[in-house]
């Protein structure tokens, strides 16, 4: 006989007899496994009735716990005359437990995060309830609540600080009860707090997007923009340049547009002139994988902000006429893993091309928060991390004049955020002209 742990069972037992028989000369007995006389305050027993000459009794479980199992005998007595009925109570079965996880406090960067996974389960199981947090590699043993007729079991774990890189990060809460289990998941959705005496904050990048009329560079593997006709000279060194390419993979190009993936530190043994605020291996080719938006222009506001950004930081007067915007917004590494881009973690960063003809500025600017990865798989990364990592600076493509930004290459690029040339974390500025800067 099979049953459900925690519901209500009765076991029945009927003796019919040849013809009618006083009552009182029949007597039916209970008695549990092992012979042993129930005594059970959530077991009666409903005593002898009769109808006609069939005599029952039964007994009734309020509800069935684990542990109930194994035969339970009904001994007969009618007169002088002696016998017993079996039933046997086997395999009882375990429903699966309503699994709830859920956030305590509120998940913000750099905090704490409490989680609380509840269990609601049936009464009557004895064995022990495990609820853990696979991805914690950790778990509770903890004992009911009692509501009703449900049992519910609860454990609470913490995360002792989050960072940016627990964006999107799946948590399971697993409740295994003998075996039976279940189970909730929970994706973080943390919310990066940036002080802007600190660090550079998203807010703080020159605005980008669709709503302040960018182009956008066509996500395609290793793709670029078409050739970027620019109003103004921009002077990189030696050389004058009126046409750049915006690529997917964090580089500004001039006279050809740039595909290389694989990222290496300057001067590389070519005559290219690239500027580099976060070359890597990018895949944007999958909807929702990040944007690659760009544009010229001459508005006054923005004029005078880099204006005063460049004399602020390097020391010289200085009055763009002119301002290139390139933004990699939210932007996944290459993961060939999968059909989809690494999307488990996301870079934003921009870089703006400031030039009056004569004199030319590169400004980089690194959220703070959002530059969560380092490296394609096909450059050796592993969910983003190791391998070749990212290189950030320029080189001229003349063997003279290239910088690279410290960290580069290595896994310490993830930290770009928290550096800078100028004094304003998250922020690097550049003079490209000779006689100049």
């Amino acid at each position: 006989m099979r049953a459900l742990v925690g519901e209500m069972q009765d076991i029945v037992c009927s003796v019919t007899t040849a013809f009618r028989t006083d009552t009182s000369e029949v007597t039916l007995t209970w008695a549990g496994p092992d012979g042993v006389i129930i005594e059970d305050n959530r077991v009666s027993i409903i005593p002898t009735f009769s109808d006609g000459n069939t005599y029952t009794t039964i007994l009734q479980f309020d509800y069935l716990m684990e542990g109930d199992e194994g035969v339970y005998t009904c001994d007969i007595k009618i007169g002088e005359d002696v016998d017993s009925l079996s039933v046997e109570l086997q395999n009882l079965i375990i429903p699966s437990p309503v699994v709830h996880l859920r956030a305590v406090t509120d998940q913000i960067s750099d905090q704490p995060l409490t989680l609380e996974c509840n269990a609601t389960t049936v009464r009557g199981i004895t064995s022990s309830v495990d609820i853990s947090i696979l991805s914690l590699d950790t778990f509770e043993d903890v004992d009911p609540i009692i509501v009703g007729n449900s049992a519910v079991y609860s454990a609470n774990f913490t995360l002792e600080e989050l960072t940016p890189f627990d964006n999107g990060r799946l948590i399971v809460c697993l409740v295994n009860i003998n075996g039976t289990t279940s189970s909730d998941t929970l994706i973080l959705d943390v919310l990066v707090i940036c002080n802007p005496e600190t660090a550079t904050c998203l807010s703080e990048f020159y605005p980008f997007g669709l709503d302040t009329n960018d182009n956008t560079v066509e996500p395609t593997d290793d793709g670029s923009s078409p050739p970027v006709n620019l109003e103004e000279d921009f002077i990189f060194f030696d050389r004058t340049y009126r046409r750049l390419f915006v690529n997917n993979n964090g580089i500004i190009s001039f006279g050809n547009s740039f595909s290389q993936f694989d990222p290496s530190r300057f001067p590389r043994n070519t005559t290219e002139s690239l500027i580099a605020p976060y070359w890597a291996d990018t895949d944007i080719q999958t909807n929702g994988s990040g944007t690659v938006f760009f544009r010229e222009t001459t508005n006054l506001t923005f004029l005078q902000r880099a204006s005063r950004e460049i004399q602020d930081g390097l020391s010289v007067s200085f009055t763009p006429t002119h301002l290139l915007i390139a933004t990699w917004d939210s932007i996944g590494y290459f993961d060939s893993g999968t059909v989809e881009s690494g999307t488990d973690r996301r870079n934003t960063f921009q870089c703006v091309l400031a030039t009056d003809g004569l004199w030319s500025f590169i400004i980089f600017l690194y959220a703070d928060g959002l530059i969560q990865w380092t490296t394609g798989d096909a450059s050796g990364g592993t969910n983003g991390l190791g391998g070749n990592a990212a290189t950030a600076g320029y080189d001229a493509g003349d063997g003279e004049n290239f910088f690279t930004i410290s960290g580069s290459g290595t896994s310490e690029i993830i930290g770009i955020t928290r550096t800078s040339n100028v004094g304003n974390l998250g922020m690097w500025i550049f003079g490209t002209t000779r006689q100049g800067v």
